[in-house]
């Protein structure tokens, strides 16, 4: 049975970081642990991104699900969880769908099974074994305020056994850029 380890940033929303951890604690699937990374004076974006370069984790599946982001459903894990058991082979990184609000959902299926470009994927979206996750997460260093498309973009180009998973799992509460409720 698959573990995800989920890790949360956080910047001054308790409220969205309050319904992100309540849709996690319906979830059907329980083989989940949460790590959370609370910022507390505002060190923006950026920082927040190359801080990811250097989190270790022990979870099989890694997946960023920020303060500012919640589950669609109670079996939205399970679904997934369910598609990496029944796997033949070894899964790199499973790609799914977020409602990201104004920008729809995403990836759109105009970019399935492609890297899509810069603004047309979240980071909620790719969910990466933990050996990927180490492989690709100095691609967070850059510090810019897209870096998250750099890891996602080199693990979605990594050549590596990845799975594409037809289903919203994610959406946006808010898009926040960085902002406190």
């Amino acid at each position: 049975m698959v573990q995800f380890e989920i890790i949360t940033r956080a910047f001054r929303r308790p409220t969205m970081l309050a319904v992100n951890q309540s849709s996690l604690a319906t979830s059907t699937y329980t083989n989940w642990k949460q790590t959370l990374f609370v910022d507390e004076v505002g060190i923006g974006v950026p920082a927040a991104n190359a801080m990811l370069a250097s989190v270790d984790v022990t979870g099989d599946y890694i997946w960023i699900l920020d303060d500012d982001d919640r589950l669609t459903s109670p079996n939205a894990l399970e679904r997934v969880a369910n598609k990496l058991n029944n796997s033949y082979a070894i899964v790199d990184a499973i790609v799914v769908q977020m409602d990201h609000g104004r920008l729809g959902v995403l990836p759109s299926y105009a970019f399935w099974h492609k890297v899509p470009p810069r603004g047309q994927i979240g980071v909620s979206s790719v969910i990466a074994s933990r050996q990927f996750w180490y492989r690709y997460r100095d691609r967070f260093l850059s510090a810019r305020y897209d870096s998250d498309y750099d890891y996602v973009s080199a693990v979605l180009s990594s050549g590596g056994n990845i799975i594409w998973h037809d289903g919203i799992v994610s959406e946006v509460q808010r898009i926040s850029g960085g902002a406190p409720e």
